[in-house]
């Protein structure tokens, strides 16, 4: 390994983290993880039991691919238009890649970010100057109860953004940010059971019977509110479910994509949108509190997006509020970091998004220009640099890690995925 090269510390351990990670020791560069939870891809485990719209040729990369061959040659790998859930990837590919011999030693689980910056340079000295570069970075790492720091010369945040979710109305509404923290923790199950409210994908085989005889509403209009609905639909009548459905849109819960190349992504809006029409669905609404109920129900008021005069009220026994998250921004508040003003995301990137207009997240490109933020030598890869935007999808990540090192290399034609797909090593 070549001791002239920048030392990089990569924030979590998920499935870009760990692509990234891999990029960096391809290439030789000294290279640090730091992953919150006890075991990779912790985030995905939470909605394991989900089946992902893309199959398994999408959800891995050459260098991946090549890494697993290498470490094991007779490996039993699906095939590349195998379908998965989020359980079968971590399995698979996810959990053995992180094993490799070019990872195992470079991971450091239960270690939580607290912050990110400068050893000597607060976030007001030297603006917008490239000179904050020779100061290096000093991250704040937080195993067990002790605290410590961890230099770098490159910072990568590929944190992502599940655990920290929107909010369920146009702002934080009264009665959200006490039940947010309830619930902070624990998987999305324990929160359907245990607290009858719950920002995720609900796995109903770990919950059906305490869902028996339940109101139960659910809050959002994107896939996660479909994936929720359908399931609850296969319990509606042997559960004696009464099912409703909250968007703040007109028309069909679930926007169409045109001609959507995946199938999978297709047929679930269609199925969702199907069964809108045969429970209690409320358009144009939007989330005003949350208060208690009688007998542990959510007293939840709603406001008409046409008529903010109109307000109604229900009491549900169980929310599911789909609405979307976004990074934990906090732990680089010592940064000088240019964010957008509606996604949240970094400034270049975010603009970048926003000019393309695009509804489908297989038609979203982006360069090595765009993954530059104004600190120097920090990147945000990942769901996370999308912020508010929900079009994040891994093979984007795969093309950010790309454009991401062809900056650091200084090389704007370097990509190892290329070279490994054409079975050429350089």
């Amino acid at each position: 390994m070549d001791s002239d090269l920048e030392k990089i510390v990569i924030l979590g351990a998920g499935p870009v983290g760990l692509e990234c990670a891999l990029y960096a020791r391809y290439l030789g560069y000294p290279t640090k993880v730091f992953e919150k939870h006890s075991s990779i891809a912790g985030n995905v485990m939470d909605w394991g039991h989900v089946q992902l719209f893309t199959p398994f040729e999408m959800n891995t990369s050459p260098l991946g691919l090549a890494a697993l061959e290498a470490q094991e040659p007779d490996r039993n790998m699906p095939t590349g238009d195998q379908f998965h859930t989020g359980l079968e990837w971590t399995q698979w590919y996810l959990e053995p890649l992180s094993k490799s011999d070019l990872l195992a030693d470079n991971i450091q689980f239960d270690s939580k970010i607290c912050a990110v910056g400068r050893p000597t340079l607060g976030k007001t000295d030297a603006i917008g100057s490239p000179s904050r570069a020779d100061d290096g970075f000093r991250v704040t790492v937080e195993s067990g109860n002790l605290c410590r720091y961890e230099s770098a010369d490159i910072v990568i945040d590929a944190t992502g953004n599940y655990g920290h979710p929107n909010s369920i109305g146009a702002g934080p509404v009264i009665g959200e940010p006490s039940l947010l923290n309830s619930i902070s923790g624990l998987s999305t199950s324990q929160q359907t059971i245990e607290h009858g409210f719950t920002t995720g994908i609900v796995d109903i085989s770990q919950c059906a019977d305490a869902l028996r005889g339940k109101k139960i509403l659910v809050v959002g209009s994107g896939y996660s509110a479909a994936t929720n609905i359908l399931a609850l639909e296969q319990l509606r009548h042997t559960h004696n479910i009464h099912l409703s459905w909250l968007t703040k849109h007109d028309g069909a819960p679930v926007n169409s994509i045109e001609n959507d190349q995946l199938k999978n992504r297709r047929d679930l809006t269609q199925r969702a949108n199907k069964i809108a029409e045969q429970i209690d669905l409320k358009n144009n609404q939007i989330i005003n509190s949350i208060g208690a109920g009688e007998s542990r129900r959510f007293l939840i008021e709603w406001t008409s997006t046409e008529d903010i005069s109109t307000t109604s009220s229900e009491e549900f026994d169980c929310v599911i509020a789909n609405v979307g998250f976004q990074g934990d921004y906090a732990i680089l508040e010592p940064l000088q970091l240019h964010r957008c003003y509606a996604t949240g995301g970094p400034m270049k990137l975010a603009a970048s998004l926003l000019s393309q207009n695009s509804a489908d997240c297989m038609n979203v490109t982006s360069d090595s220009s765009t993954m530059v933020t104004t600190e120097p030598n920090f990147y945000v890869i990942g769901s996370k640099s999308y912020g508010r935007n929900s079009q994040f999808l891994f093979r984007n990540g795969l093309h950010q890690i790309r454009d991401v090192f062809q900056k650091i290399v200084g090389r704007d034609n370097l990509d190892l995925y290329k070279n490994y797909e054409a079975n050429v090593v350089r």
